[in-house]
């Protein structure tokens, strides 16, 4: 049997950034520190975080104090907020990458340009860049969709 290895392989950029952080977190601050949703779609990762005292969340409804990180995905401002409004420390995690799509997400928005986000509805930075084009945005699982998006029925 031949055994080949990628040239790269390992966690992309942004979550070898987030964990970094979580991890820098954890040794400078006490209290509970929790990242919303798992920090990385890796569940040896995530135990070994929690042993490090770094717990997921999966809604913000859950807690009343304490510091939390935003994963690589990033999240919507709604989620920025209720952060702000609860008094919890944050700790943006948020790959630049997709920070930047956020950002263009927003311009285009604010420009009343209708945002078309190219991925899968669930998923978490999908939902993110969502929240940043506020009602602007459109979610298409293939590229080819665009063309079938009736722009009269769009609303704005």
């Amino acid at each position: 049997m031949e055994v080949r290895m990628a040239n790269k392989a390992g966690f992309c950029y942004g979550v070898k950034r987030a964990i970094e952080m979580a991890l820098k977190t954890s040794g400078e601050k006490g209290g509970s520190i929790f990242t919303l949703g798992p920090i990385i779609h890796n569940p040896q990762v995530v135990k070994d975080l929690a042993d490090k005292g770094i717990n997921e969340l999966d809604c913000l409804d859950d807690i009343a104090d304490g510091t939390i990180i935003i994963r690589s995905h990033g999240v919507g401002p709604e989620i920025l907020e209720q952060i702000k409004q609860k008094g919890l420390e944050l700790i943006d995690a948020t790959c630049p990458f997709v920070a930047r799509a956020q950002r263009y997400a927003k311009e285009m928005a604010d420009k009343n340009l209708i945002v078309f986000i190219l991925g899968d509805p669930g998923h978490p930075e999908v939902q993110g860049i969502l929240g940043w084009s506020r009602d602007k945005g459109i979610v298409v699982e293939k590229a080819q969709e665009i063309s079938r998006v009736e722009h009269s029925k769009v609303g704005w």
